[in-house]
């Protein structure tokens, strides 16, 4: 029974996880939309960390959301942040591509 009711509580912290990472990728996307480039940094930031922890990181949404920081990175001409030109692994674009997932293949 006490191994029941923690599978729901973990369970219950998965969607809420999941559902904050949701909630922060639409904020960074109305913020980019807005041109509220260096608001929506930290909240892109927060978003593959928080993605890298549910998904993986080599999973294809966490590619996306570096994409994403790495783009609002060139668009507030923040080029000293480490690793910002190289957010993306080789190997991350390629298995996203053998994937064939349709953004890594533009």
């Amino acid at each position: 029974m006490l191994a029941g009711v923690l599978l729901a509580v973990a369970a219950g912290a998965a969607e809420q996880e999941t559902a904050e990472l949701d909630k922060l990728k639409a904020q960074v996307g109305r913020l980019y939309q807005e041109g509220r480039y260096a608001d929506a940094v930290p909240l892109a930031a927060r978003a593959v960390e928080l993605g890298e922890e549910l998904l993986g990181p080599e999973h294809p949404d966490v590619a996306r959301s570096l994409n994403n920081l790495a783009n609002l990175y060139q668009d507030t001409g923040d080029y000293a942040k480490p690793g910002c030109l190289g957010l993306l692994r080789s190997s991350d674009v390629a298995q996203a591509r053998s994937a064939g997932d349709p953004v890594a293949l533009r």
